[in-house]
């Protein structure tokens, strides 16, 4: 209890943990298994709402709304934010009707009279979120042992919050730099966060003016034209260097100048990410007219002083197994769905928003779908190849925090094994043997020491859970690619999430079929995606493998 973090919190036990898993799931360098795979709840449920409107107008078919109802059920039971258990109750009751199974052909509908109650108890829930929370962790809801079936209260506590803030419109490098500053300040108790939160939700929207420099820009029509935005300004390479001495900064050296916008943001951060998404509709508009405009590959928020990146709207996507594997050169015909897959991903990184949500699940479809199944079908799939991974990968970086930090016999082992397969084997073997996570391990890395422990005592539960959530996570992205493809609406409310947590998510998947493609077994993406159900449906029997060995 020396930590003084500890100390200011209402729940000494908790602070520590709650802060840095909120930095860490504000980080879009968060590798996938510790990034957050959800949307918030009061998203959740304007969602349902959403979908409820396109089965309503025929626009959708209902399976999507049904899905959508069910899961935002799951998280309404188990989140003090929507309020009591009497209002959690509530809003359950009025998903109900739509979540059940379908029945007669007005099924899977949503009620006029469970919408509009759903309307209202969704902005009670969004106007009051953040205070409900202060009122639970005040409460003592750290302090609770997790029900069975249930998360962690810590895990659930910064998930939660940091969903929410990010479905405010708060970017993630706004949020992580603003938890590091608390948590250097010794401020990063639950309850000191949580009060700042409410107050950065209170402020309103602010107008910013974004300079982001050309390497090359066609022709901007005149200004009073009525051909450039009102919002939009072109400047010269002259006005340019002015902007920059004023703000102490050097003007990039090969330019064509500018484009500032004004732009309506929660941070700068926030502003920087959609002046991103307008010059890649703009470069798109100059290729396909012939032209070509480049944009520098940093932004100015006037005001600011620095120059901030862009590439900050989305997480790159990453597949490790094509350095892992050497396979730079392209495959043999027989192994084209890999490439295309591969070609999807890399086209989807770096188009506008909803052509990246199309491009990514095509790949997913593409490589886990049969031609007379459907879709969605390829969304469980690679849902139950993330599950069967999920586990590895949180038992890969106990180990490199171990083996980092570690002073103890372990450690030296660590240091001497080849492979990850034998270090991961290591740890496990000394945790299920008893022996404790050394202490500067657990403080390096908490979040792995904790989590690893809980699924070699309670794999079948917590593999489970994740599956849930994996699940919701890639229908999510499934549905949109529908509302977009069959509805023609590309401006849903779930969008942000989606982009912001299936890219991610999928190009890990795809990463675990290209390892396994390439194997001696050359297994493909759907059977490794048998393999995995099977392996889950023997968790907790005698013949279960161990959890670091599901699609082994």
């Amino acid at each position: 209890m020396s930590d003084p973090q500890r100390q200011r919190s209402t729940n000494g036990l908790a602070c520590g943990p709650v802060a840095a898993r909120l930095r860490e799931l504000a980080d879009q360098r968060a590798p996938w298994h510790r990034a957050l795979w959800q949307p918030g709840t009061a998203l959740a449920l304007r969602e349902v709402l959403e979908y409820a409107a396109l089965v309503d107008s025929k626009a959708q078919r209902p399976e999507g709304l049904q899905y959508a109802a069910t899961a935002a059920i799951r998280q309404v039971q188990g989140d003090p934010g929507c309020g009591p258990p009497d209002v959690r109750e509530l809003i359950v009751n009025h998903l109900i009707p739509v979540a059940a199974k379908p029945v007669g052909k007005a099924a899977n509908a949503l009620p006029a009279a469970d919408q509009f109650a759903l309307e209202q108890l969704c902005r009670r829930v969004s106007a009051t979120y953040l205070e409900r929370w202060l009122e639970a962790v005040d409460g003592g809801f750290l302090a609770t042992p997790p029900a069975a079936g249930h998360a962690d209260p810590t895990e659930l506590c910064a998930r939660s919050i940091i969903a929410h803030l990010f479905d405010a419109g708060l970017s993630g490098h706004h949020l992580h730099r603003w938890i590091t500053a608390k948590i250097a300040q010794e401020g990063a108790a639950p309850a000191d966060l949580l009060r700042e939160a409410i107050a950065m939700c209170a402020d309103p929207e602010r107008t910013y003016q974004v300079v982001v420099p050309f390497t090359r820009l066609p022709g901007m029509p005149e200004p009073g034209s009525g051909h450039l935005q009102p919002d939009v300004q072109h400047l010269s390479t002259t006005q340019l260097e002015q902007i920059c001495a004023a703000e102490h900064l050097a003007a990039p050296r090969r330019g064509a100048g500018a484009l500032q916008l004004r732009i309506r943001a929660r941070d700068p951060w926030s502003a920087v990410a959609e002046a991103e998404a307008f010059a890649k509709r703009l470069t798109t508009r100059a290729r396909l007219a012939g032209k070509d405009a480049r944009p520098h590959d940093q932004a100015l928020v006037i005001g600011t002083g620095r120059w901030r990146a862009l590439e900050t709207w989305q997480p790159p996507a990453r597949l490790p197994s094509i350095e892992r594997r050497s396979l730079f050169i392209p495959q043999p015909q027989s192994l084209q769905g890999i490439d295309d897959a591969l070609e999807l991903l890399d086209a989807a990184a770096i188009t506008t928003s909803w052509a990246t949500l199309a491009g990514t699940w095509a790949a997913v479809e593409g490589l886990l779908a049969q031609p007379t199944e459907p879709g969605v079908i390829a969304a469980d799939r690679i849902a139950a190849i993330l599950t069967c991974s999920y586990p590895r990968a949180e038992l890969l970086s106990l180990v490199r925090a171990w083996e980092r930090n570690g002073d103890d016999a372990t450690a030296d082992q660590l240091r001497t094994r080849t492979t990850r397969a034998a270090r991961i084997d290591l740890v496990v073997s000394a945790l299920s043997s008893g022996q404790p996570v050394p202490e500067r391990v657990s403080r390096a890395d908490p979040v792995s020491a904790a989590r690893a422990i809980a699924m070699l005592n309670h794999a079948p539960t917590i593999l489970e859970r994740a599956r849930e959530y994996l699940c919701s996570a890639v229908r999510r992205l499934y549905n949109q690619r529908n509302l977009i493809m069959h509805s023609g609406s590309a401006a849903s409310v779930s969008m942000a999430a989606t982009l912001r947590t299936a890219p991610t998510l999928v190009a890990a998947g795809i990463d675990r079929i290209v390892h396994a493609t390439f194997d001696p077994d050359a297994t493909s993406g759907v059977a490794l995606a048998a393999r995995a159900e099977a392996e889950l449906r023997l968790l907790g029997t005698p013949g279960a493998r161990p959890i670091h060995r599901l699609l082994d």
